[in-house]
């Protein structure tokens, strides 16, 4: 069950433990909750005569936040879940709710040896904001492991399913920031990630990793090791 608070300190929600408040703040740990969110926000709105945004929050580590109050339905996505949905001798389909740790959800994949996603160790946030960005790193890229993505229409109230194709994935860029931008809250995200080798990246620091360590055919770990290894060295906390 949820609750709706008001005027929630933000500095508990953001990494960088800085800013004011929210106007209205709640966790939510069913995605069938938000219809009563969108509801509240509508009649609150209604209420008020204001435009008072419903505004998504995931791990907190992508965003600064200012002094004062935030005048926003702040909704703190918790959903979990992780589920194969399809597999085959070449690939397995994941789908991953959007409230799950991200380097939490690419552990998972190595240990179940799978491919696609090693080279994205280490990067903070949720699932759910893996799509909106576009996250990538040494290389990778997670458009090319996604396979669809699960929102909530805020301005109908409604779930629907939008493809790979239609998410219109570029570089660190996607429909959820520019003219989807507000208008979707993604529940969950499904991957399409391989049971083949895993390619080394092709980078310098990781070239030079596994040559000084003599490692010549690296396994999916030893891989997500040495990522995690170099972007510690390079990205301190």
């Amino acid at each position: 069950m949820y609750k709706i608070e008001e005027y929630v300190d933000i500095k508990n929600y953001s990494t960088l433990k800085i800013g004011g408040q929210f106007r209205y703040f709640v966790e939510l740990n069913n995605k069938d909750d938000l219809k009563d969110i969108y509801n509240f926000t509508k009649d609150l709105n209604k209420k008020t005569g204001k435009d008072i945004p419903l505004f998504i929050l995931g791990g907190g580590s992508n965003i600064v936040f200012s002094d004062g109050v935030l005048d926003v339905v702040a909704v703190k996505i918790l959903i979990k879940g992780f589920k194969v949905t399809e597999e085959d001798d070449t690939h397995t389909d994941i789908k991953v709710s959007s409230g799950e740790v991200w380097d939490e959800f690419v552990a998972k994949t190595v240990e179940m040896n799978l491919s696609g996603l090693e080279a994205l160790s280490a990067i903070p946030g949720t699932v759910g904001a893996s799509p909106v960005q576009n996250i990538g790193a040494y290389g990778t890229e997670v458009k090319d492991t996604i396979k669809d993505v699960e929102v909530f229409d805020i301005e109908k109230g409604n779930f629907l399913n939008i493809s790979n194709m239609d998410c219109n994935f570029g570089y660190r860029d996607s429909i959820f920031k520019n003219e989807a931008k507000g208008k979707y809250i993604i529940t969950s995200v499904t991957y399409r990630l391989l049971k083949v080798m895993p390619v080394v990246p092709n980078y310098p620091g990781v070239l030079k990793y596994f040559e000084d360590r003599e490692i010549f055919d690296p396994s999916l770990k030893q891989i997500r090791d040495a990522i995690i290894y170099i972007r510690s060295e390079k990205l301190p906390n």
